[in-house]
């Protein structure tokens, strides 16, 4: 599996590994169902796994969204159904983002490699987009008065809100957020041995998905690390 640290989907507490996460509890599910034990490669840019993944280099990942070109690569099974995306600006912007076309002229600060939801990514002039290589660089840039707003998975804002002292009341989130149905994939290398058995992963992906298994996996996640957070935090007071 190759993955990035990108909290709390997939966390590399060193940058050798092996990391943990939502993304990882969800794909050692879908393997551990077809016999197959997971190995990791270390913390590695999430374009770089897109490029592993389609040299055969790597056999799968996670936390992907939908694009026509990944799919000519990878064998993509939803196991998600929804990905929040939000937006935030400084604490003591003016501005106001109510919807879609409130992004008119403004510049967002996106991660390079990264899917939002179709409108956002085929747009081509409503807004600026100015790509950093992770999200974190994007809010430090906000921070910087370089870029108007961020766009964020709004659960990985949160960590950072969390784990960023220096974050703490500079940022607000705007009222607009996508919300709509916006699957998220597990990707399989079509170069990868294990492809043979992509009709079984899909079988056993939609199965899970269906039983509502991966939202449970995910957020059990989510509440662990948030906790191991807040405790860590009262121990530092």
């Amino acid at each position: 599996m190759c993955a990035d640290h990108y909290p709390p989907f997939s966390v590399y507490d060193t940058p050798a590994g092996p990391p943990r996460g939502s993304v990882v509890n969800v794909i050692k599910l879908v393997a551990s169902e077809l016999g197959y034990t997971l190995t990791f490669t270390p913390n590695t840019p999430f374009r770089r796994c897109l490029r592993m993944l389609a040299d055969g280099q790597a056999d799968i990942m996670g936390g992907l969204l939908y694009k026509q070109e990944r799919a000519e690569f990878m064998h993509l099974f939803p196991y998600l159904n929804y990905s929040t995306k939000s937006f935030y600006a400084l604490n003591d912007s003016p501005l106001t983002i109510n919807n879609f076309e409130d992004l008119a002229g403004l510049t967002v600060g996106t991660t390079l490699g990264h899917q939002y939801w179709p409108a956002f990514d085929q747009t081509k002039t409503l807004f600026n987009r100015s790509s950093a290589a992770h999200v974190n660089d994007n809010f430090r840039r906000l921070l910087a008065k370089r870029i108007d707003l961020v766009i964020a998975t709004e659960r990985q804002a949160l960590f950072l809100f969390a784990t960023h002292p220096e974050y703490h009341g500079k940022f607000k989130k705007m009222a607009f957020s996508f919300t709509g149905e916006n699957p998220v994939y597990i990707g399989l290398s079509k170069k990868s041995p294990a492809a043979k058995h992509a009709d079984a992963f899909r079988q056993i992906a939609d199965r899970l998905r269906q039983a509502h298994t991966f939202d449970k996996v995910s957020q059990a996640f989510y509440d662990e690390y948030f906790e191991s957070l807040e405790a860590l935090a009262e121990q530092n007071q």
